[in-house]
């Protein structure tokens, strides 16, 4: 009974990190989250970055600005208890100072990450991967985005953090594909983000 409760209060105190670029949050973004809620429990935050580390050639100078795309996320997620939004004050995610931040700001939960599995492979390879079980990362979440055959490496590990996959209903979704084509894609908005875009003349419109 007690390693029940204990498991049950692990999952219910976990914070899972949704770092992104976020331009814009479309329904696959919020699907993936509401995925690993489901599954992982605790409280998904999207930490959308100031200073994208890489864009697509036609996007990569002309992002669209923070202040929109957080905004965006907020009205994204509005009335859901489980998904947040921070507001991460330096440009750029690096491991060890994000989640650093981010576990002064949840000092008595467990964090995950939660990564699409076309970044999850070159994640031991970045500056301070080998850090994260020190910073209380327990949990590397990898969302298999496009055709749902990823497999985790054969340890079970990246890095020395656990990982688990999960596939997603809107793996084949992606903002750049909406930001070409906005008024005919507009449909994969999120509630409420079609106005705004068109309120703001955000992407063309």
């Amino acid at each position: 009974m007690g390693s029940f409760l204990e498991s049950w209060n692990d999952a219910h105190k976990k914070v899972i990190l949704f770092s992104g670029v976020f331009d814009p949050v479309h329904k696959g973004h919020i699907a993936i989250a509401e995925e690993a809620y489901k599954i992982h429990g605790g409280t998904v935050v999207f930490l959308p970055e100031r200073v994208p580390h890489h864009r697509d050639v036609n996007h990569k100078n002309n992002p669209t600005s923070y202040a929109h795309r957080l905004k965006m996320l907020n009205i994204a997620t509005a009335g859901s208890e489980h998904l947040k939004v921070l507001d991460y004050p330096a440009d750029q995610h690096w491991i060890q100072e994000t989640f650093t931040w981010l576990g002064e700001k949840f000092p008595d939960r467990k964090l995950a990450w939660l990564v699409g599995d076309d970044v999850v492979d070159m994640i031991a390879e970045w500056p301070n991967a080998d850090k994260m079980p020190e910073l209380n990362v327990d949990t590397l979440i990898v969302a298999n985005r496009f055709d749902g055959t990823y497999t985790p490496p054969l340890s079970g590990t990246v890095a020395g953090v656990n990982v688990v996959s999960m596939n997603s209903k809107f793996r084949y979704m992606e903002s750049r594909f909406i930001r070409q084509d906005m008024l005919r894609r507009h449909t994969s908005l999120p509630d409420g983000l079609w106005q705004y875009i068109q309120e703001h003349k955000l992407y063309g419109v």
